[in-house]
């Protein structure tokens, strides 16, 4: 039927409705019929899209924590826990006594350390997978720890340590990718460590000490390469330990000291520079240290005792200021072999004397040897003691800490090596009364610590270096007695700390550099006797502090400028001081 008649058809029914009701509300004649006109056609009016409305997604229903909450409740009777404030209330979960939770009411954290929880920890906290961090240390709780805390994904802390937990560490927690401490130290777990363990990229922290863990150190440890702190000590460990630790290259401390660990230490473990505690004590490792622990110069606390360890100790050790163990044995004299080999270059053997060269004694119970309390050789003092043959510069570069060389009145002879000026550290090189020939090496400038330079009465020919006016902190120079020739370098101008210059008795030539005037601290200038020209600059003038100065048996002319004559000693050539 069309909408039309539809139309029509509602009106017919609603006047023979009204008729009838009127029929019955009056009592007499009825009236005449009246006839019902022909409907006029009404128009059919245009249809109107009625709009659908769009379908909203059932909200997803907030999983509810509280039944985990009361299982740890009930399986660690809290009834008698020390503190239990609203648990198996109707407030908030977040208002519960230790429990941490966000704004949609999950829980994000556990703290219910030293709280009095007894019993087992129950299965239905692997339910709670927003949380973040569980920390019931320090209670009663006993059993094993429950496989199903591997599905806890946000987990980053894990703290279950001084329990009484038994059984296996489950492999489960392998899968916690954002774990970053776990500490299940002070119970007692049994049987092996699981490798899954090693899967944990983002551990920092890793604490199994205090069990009765047994096997081995997994080899899969290696690749926690973020791990700081590795902790297995006070187990039943055995084997060896994993080469695969020089991956950890950001641990700081490593204990695993009491176990049944056995064979060497590895050398690999040289390359965790970062380690500052090492604890391999009361173990059953054997063998020599190896060399490459030498590396570990940031360690402050070192046990290595109760093993059957032979051989040395590196020397760099000696510096240990904090715990250290090593059950007597004696420090590695890592430069042993090249003092060896410049006592054969010098003819140690016709030496004045060489008391304990050679021998077993410590290097600095060597006669004229120096060490630090590393050991490291740091000063050679051998003068008047019949030193021949040349300075074998290949041999003394291999002692990076040196800091003073004396060999003045020898019989060394050769060219001064270029090698000392790798020695950064070198504070004093005096080499005076010898027979060393040669020119000077301008390698010597580049030493940044240079105090002391006497080179003087050799048979040393050239000019002198320019490069000298490089040592920063040169406070003497005493180049005299040579057969130096060429001009006084001007960049002598820039050794500020300059208190002694010794050129006398040289064959020097051509003027006296104004830029000597720059030297403020000057004390002594010896220029005498050599083949200088020209006039005494009156820069020289600036010298306030100059006590000395000797220029005789040059060629100068002119006169001496005048501030210079409070000068005590002075050995002017016959020149005069000029007018003021």
């Amino acid at each position: 039927m069309s909408l039309g008649m539809r139309v029509i058809s509602s009106i017919a029914l609603i006047t023979v409705v009204s008729l009838a009701f009127a029929s019955c509300s009056q009592a007499t004649p009825v009236p005449t019929a009246t006839p019902v006109p022909s409907p006029t056609a009404t128009p059919t009016p245009t249809a109107t899209a009625i709009s659908t409305p769009t379908p909203q997604p059932t909200p997803t229903p907030i999983p509810d924590d509280r039944p985990a909450l009361v299982a740890l409740y009930g399986a660690t009777d809290g009834a008698n826990w020390v503190t239990d404030t609203n648990w198996l209330t109707e407030e908030p979960i977040g208002e519960w006594y230790g429990v941490e939770s966000d704004d949609n009411g999950r829980v994000i954290g556990l703290n219910l350390q030293v709280n009095g929880l007894s019993g087992g920890v129950p299965r239905q906290l692997g339910t709670l997978d927003r949380l973040q961090w569980l920390r019931l240390q320090s209670n009663e709780l006993t059993g094993a720890i429950p496989s199903e805390l591997g599905n806890l994904s946000n987990l980053q802390e894990l703290y279950i340590y001084n329990n009484r937990l038994s059984g296996g560490i489950p492999g489960e927690l392998g899968n916690l990718a954002n774990l970053r401490w776990l500490n299940l130290s002070s119970n007692t777990l049994s049987g092996d460590i699981p490798s899954e363990l090693g899967d944990l990229g983002n551990l920092r922290g890793l604490y199994i000490s205090g069990n009765d863990l047994s096997g081995g150190i997994p080899s899969s440890f290696g690749n926690l390469s973020n791990l700081r702190a590795l902790d297995a000590s006070g187990n039943g460990l055995s084997g060896s330990i994993p080469r695969s630790f020089s991956n950890l290259i950001a641990l700081e401390a490593l204990k695993l000291n009491d176990n049944d660990l056995g064979g060497g230490i590895p050398g690999e473990l040289g390359r965790l520079v970062n380690l500052h505690t090492l604890y391999l004590r009361d173990n059953d490792l054997r063998g020599e240290i190896p060399p490459a622990l030498g590396n570990l110069t940031g360690l402050w606390s070192l046990e290595l005792s109760g093993n059957g360890l032979s051989g040395c100790a590196p020397g760099i050790w000696q510096g240990i200021f904090g715990r250290w163990e090593v059950d007597g044995l004696r420090f590695c004299e890592i430069d042993k072999p090249t003092l060896v080999a410049f006592f054969e270059a010098t003819n140690g053997a016709n030496w004045v004397s060489s008391t304990n060269w050679l021998s077993d004694e410590p290097l600095e119970e060597w006669q004229g040897v120096r060490t630090d309390r590393r050991g490291r050789v740091t000063g050679l003092y051998l003068p008047s003691n019949r030193l021949n043959g040349s300075i074998p510069g290949e041999v003394l570069s291999n002692l990076p800490y040196l800091v003073d060389v004396y060999l003045a009145w020898n019989d060394l002879e050769g060219e001064i090596p270029s090698e000392l000026g790798s020695l950064s550290g070198l504070w004093e090189l005096s080499l005076h009364h010898n027979n060393l020939s040669g020119s000077i090496p301008r390698e010597l400038g580049s030493l940044p610590n240079l105090y002391i330079l006497t080179l003087s009465d050799n048979r040393l020919s050239g000019s002198i270096p320019a490069e000298l006016g490089n040592a920063p902190r040169l406070w003497r120079l005493n180049l005299s007695g040579n057969n130096l020739s060429g001009s006084i370098p001007r960049e002598l101008g820039n050794l500020a700390n300059l208190n002694e210059l010794y050129l006398g008795d040289n064959a020097l030539q051509g003027e006296i550099p104004a830029e000597l005037g720059n030297l403020s601290n000057l004390r002594s200038l010896h220029l005498d006797s050599n083949d200088l020209t020209g006039e005494i600059p009156a820069q020289l003038g600036n010298l306030i502090n100059l006590h000395t100065l000797e220029v005789g048996g040059n060629r100068l002319k002119g006169c001496v400028p005048g501030r210079l004559r409070g000068v005590m000693t002075a050995d002017l050539g016959g020149l005069p001081l000029c007018s003021p």
